[in-house]
Order: structure tokens, then C-alpha cells, then sequence
């Protein structure tokens, strides 16, 4: 199962501390949408590691420099095929929260450096991404770094790490098309 037929996905992306769960919650009100309230991480967690080590071993073993891993088990469209299967699973569990739902909706900042692997196993996915003037991020960050433990302390780790989740997002977005990423002003919405 890759998808659930007749449900549109929707994910919001942005940098760490730039509203991604203030407007995940906002949009996760709505009637139509199906979503849980907390991060799945599906992607940034769990897929995206797997996929790119099984990318790497395949790299490795079609060289002639190693036999190892899941390759020496699974073609590419096997493990293609699985990977789709938990994606599906897990949808699935997400839209029992509202059965009649039109819209699965997730979010994770780390989304926005994986947007490509999403695309890739829900097609036609839309992508709403939450931009916070950087020196307010880079603020939040260290404050989340001291009171919660993650993310970026300094102001060079936040300000790099606030450019390169808007950097990827915008890239990859750009290549979807106004139909499928849109960006929102976290200040204009407040």
C-alpha cells in the first residue's frame, strides 16, 4: 500500500522553532484533516536512515567493495515496495483518528531536508512551509537548547541550521510548483 486512495497529504516543513507546530495544530483543527497530535518523525527518523543505507551498501556492492546488508536480500523495487508498505501502515493509523477525513496531515521541521523522499512515496503531496524571521528562531533555539536539550545553543549553530532547512525546503518546493508548496510568514499569520 503506498497510499490511501482519494486523501490528499499534507505536510508541514520548517526550520526548528519557526511554528511548524503551531500551525500543524491550527490546520489539524479543521474537520476534513486527519492527523495526530505529536511527530511522527516518519521520514526524517526512520525512512530517510534506511533508505540511504540501503542506497550506500547497493553503491557499495555493485562496485565490487563490499557484500553486505539488505541488497544481498532485496531487489531495489522490493525494498521500494517496503518502504512504501510502512509508509501506507502508517497513514493508515493516522486517518483512523478521522475515517472521514479528505486530508492526512504531518509534520516535522526535519521534513524539509527530505521533501524529495516524501514526493517520492506519496506523489502529489502538498507542502506548507512555516518561515520565522531567522534572529527569532535562532533566539528560540537556544532557549530550547537550555530549558529542553535540543537543537542548536549557539547562534552560529541556529542561524546555519535555521538557512539550511529554508535553503533544501525552498529548493526542492521549487521543483513541485505553486501547486504543491506554498510558503507562509509565521509573522504574517500572527
Amino acid at each position: 500500500m503506498s497510499s490511501i486512495p482519494d486523501k490528499q497529504y499534507v505536510f508541514v516543513v520548517g526550520a526548528p522553532r519557526s511554528g511548524t507546530t503551531w500551525l500543524h495544530r491550527m490546520l489539524a483543527e479543521h474537520p476534513s484533516v486527519a492527523s495526530i497530535n505529536a511527530e511522527l518523525t516518519l521520514f526524517s527518523s526512520y525512512l530517510a536512515p534506511v533508505v540511504k543505507r540501503f542506497k550506500d551498501e547497493t553503491f557499495h556492492r555493485d562496485r565490487g567493495h563490499w557484500d553486505q546488508g539488505l541488497p544481498m536480500l532485496f531487489s531495489q523495487q522490493e525494498f521500494d515496495s517496503a518502504i512504501r508498505s510502512v509508509t501506507g501502515m502508517t497513514y493508515a493509523r493516522v486517518l483512523n483518528k478521522n475515517p472521514a477525513a479528505s486530508h492526512i496531515l504531518d509534520k516535522h521541521p526535519a521534513y524539509s531536508l527530505h521533501i524529495p523522499l516524501i514526493d517520492q512515496l506519496l506523489p502529489n503531496s502538498r507542502f506548507i512551509h512555516i518561515i520565522r524571521d531567522g534572529r527569532e528562531v535562532v533566539v528560540s533555539m537556544m532557549s530550547a537548547k537550555r530549558r529542553l536539550g535540543f537543537g542548536e545553543g549557539d547562534v552560529r549553530g541556529a542561524s546555519l541550521d535555521w538557512a539550511n532547512h529554508i535553503r533544501q525546503a525552498r529548493a526542492e518546493g521549487s521543483k513541485l510548483g505553486a501547486s504543491r508548496y506554498m510558503e507562509v510568514s509565521y509573522e504574517a499569520l500572527m
